[in-house]
């Protein structure tokens, strides 16, 4: 209900992704999210290394275009306290 998690193993690593919806101390909510990459083998941290600027020119940035299209509506959502999440 408040989080998500993605789990992806191919021949290069292991990626978990996780998000979630964070209480701060005034009752509201944000959201927080992380990877975690673990390469495998010999190529996998040079798979890693070659990827990793079309990660910041291309995949962050269309992230953060979607995020930021969608984040108004969520945080309507998200701004008032939560009760149901409090147990």
């Amino acid at each position: 209900k408040d989080e998500w998690t993605a789990e992806f193993s191919a021949a290069m690593g292991h990626i978990v992704m996780h998000h979630g919806w964070v209480r701060d101390d005034d009752g509201t909510y944000y959201s927080q999210m992380t990877s975690l990459v673990k390469p495998y083998g010999r190529f996998g941290p040079t798979y890693m290394a070659l990827i990793k600027p079309f990660r910041w020119l291309v995949v962050y940035p269309l992230q953060t275009r979607i995020i930021r299209k969608v984040w108004p509506e969520v945080r309507r959502e998200w701004s008032r306290p939560r009760p149901d999440l409090d147990k």
